[in-house]
């Protein structure tokens, strides 16, 4: 459907009139599960009423420029984004999707960094302070408050930005002083076990967050600057990942069941 441009529903939900002048109120493939838009390079958005759908598994390769709606399918497990457009500059807001637990992206042509866009963390500024202003995420007690992001998130891969040159975490946003000044805790992918990068030349380092995660497996393939960095011991990247057990370059491990492998 390489002509396809819009997906109209009809909202999350529209009461209309009936024959007998009642209203009805109308929903839309409740029980949708499974979504995969494959080879439409004009369709732009994706319709209101997947909201309110039981939407577990979503696969999208189109032009679409408008992620709002993807941001609020709360239900996902496994998201696949194909970018494949030359207009996305920057990542869509995924970390406030609570079960997703699979995400693949590729082919993002303009995606140079990666930051607090696609952690789901708006930035505000306030007397020329930076803060988090998230009301969703926030679990408030008497004395402090937490966020999680991307909270049952297992399996990450980053495919094809060719562009892509810098992966931010929270960094600018809420720094560690901030945060306990402010009495914050923000807890990034807690469960993530296994990250693949695929052809991301440009990429320069990895966000300190990682440090944290409970990791098993990463993957680095044609990817020169960052395989580099990565490198045991000696790569300043090393102590983001010297706690993950098994590590592969270009194919090559570097470390495997938490051994060192030797160069």
């Amino acid at each position: 459907m390489k002509e396809w441009e819009e997906w109209d529903g009809m909202g999350e939900r529209r009461e209309e009139e009936g024959v007998s002048g009642v209203s009805v109120l109308i929903s839309i493939m409740p029980r949708l599960q499974i979504l995969d838009i494959w080879g439409c390079p004009k369709l732009k958005a994706l319709p209101n009423f997947l909201e309110t759908t039981s939407l577990k598994e979503l696969s999208v390769n189109c032009g679409i420029s408008n992620w709002m709606t993807l941001a609020t399918l709360s239900g996902l497990k496994t998201l696949s984004l194909d970018l494949n457009n030359d207009v996305v500059e920057h990542l869509p807001p995924l970390g406030k999707l609570l079960l997703v637990e699979s995400l693949e992206i590729q082919c993002g042509h303009r995606v140079k960094k990666v930051g607090v866009e696609f952690l789901g963390i708006e930035e505000e500024s306030n007397n020329k302070k930076k803060k988090i202003d998230d009301e969703k995420g926030l679990t408030s007690s008497s004395s402090s408050s937490s966020l999680v992001l991307f909270p049952n998130l297992k399996s990450l891969e980053f495919c094809n930005l060719e562009e892509w040159e810098e992966w931010d975490g929270i960094g600018g946003t809420m720094r560690e002083e901030e945060a306990q000044e402010s009495g914050v805790t923000i807890t990034i992918m807690p469960r993530l076990q296994e990250l693949r990068i695929y052809n991301c030349p440009k990429l320069k380092s990895l966000p300190d967050f990682l440090s944290t995660t409970p990791l098993k497996t990463l993957e680095i393939w044609l990817s020169p600057i960052l395989g580099e960095c990565c490198q045991t011991e000696i790569g300043d990247q090393w102590p983001n990942i010297s706690h993950i057990p098994i590590i592969h370059i270009d194919g090559r491990s570097v470390r495997r069941d938490g051994h060192p492998m030797q160069t």
